[in-house]
């Protein structure tokens, strides 16, 4: 995930292209990393390793391959697994094989397989008039851009008015569209490896971005 602080207020489209003006950074974070060799022989190696993982219990593999498929394949989803647990430069297999086990019991907890429209399930969330994010147009190169205005964007109320497990669902949903929006544009041949978040700090100030307060009774946004 790259994350974008701008100061204007951007229109929902001009999220996409500001996304695209990092694309220099995100080319230069690329050179410091792993070659695509050894990127591609950690893949191999971790994919075994999941294979081992899942073998035997029926639910598992289910959940592996839903997994698989909304990443775009086994090999693009092992590979994000693979680059967002780096080492100092190094892949971590054994790690990775760690936290690809620990997402599977997370979408199992949320039954995230079992919903066919993650945007709708979010708008139908209690949640939602107090998240002052939009997704807005892909990248060039089909990753998501998340936009924010941060001024809307409440944390004290959120966790005043609604229980944690209740946040953690609605976050969970949230980052499955995204993940959905990802897949769909890998799966139709974009080298997308990731997501943007653009926040627009307009009318923010830096020492108080959440200013604690009892909640109020409707959303303030």
């Amino acid at each position: 995930m790259r994350l974008l602080l701008v100061r204007p207020r951007l229109s929902v489209a001009a999220a996409a292209a500001t996304a695209a003006a990092a694309s220099a950074s995100a080319t230069a974070i690329a050179a410091s990393r792993p070659s695509p060799q050894d990127e591609a022989a950690a893949v191999r190696g971790l994919h075994g390793k999941v294979r081992d993982l899942v073998s035997g219990c029926a639910d598992r593999e289910r959940g592996w391959e839903r997994l698989a498929h909304i990443y775009g394949g086994a090999e693009s989803c092992l590979g994000c697994f693979l680059r967002a647990n780096l080492r100092k430069s190094h892949f971590d297999v054994p790690g990775t094989t760690e936290r690809v086990s620990q997402t599977l019991v997370f979408r199992a907890k949320h039954r995230l397989d079992d919903i066919s429209d993650p945007a709708g399930a979010i708008e139908a969330e209690r949640c939602r008039p107090h998240w002052p994010f939009a997704y807005a147009e892909v990248a060039p190169d089909g990753s998501p851009v998340a936009y924010c205005r941060v001024s809307r964007l409440d944390v004290p109320c959120i966790l005043h008015t609604f229980e944690e497990a209740e946040v953690l669902h609605f976050f969970a949903l949230w980052c499955e569209h995204c993940l959905r929006i990802q897949g769909a544009n890998i799966r139709a041949g974009a080298d997308c490896r990731g997501s943007y978040e653009v926040y627009d700090c307009k009318g923010v100030k830096y020492s108080h971005p959440t200013p604690p307060h009892p909640a109020p009774s409707r959303p303030r946004w």
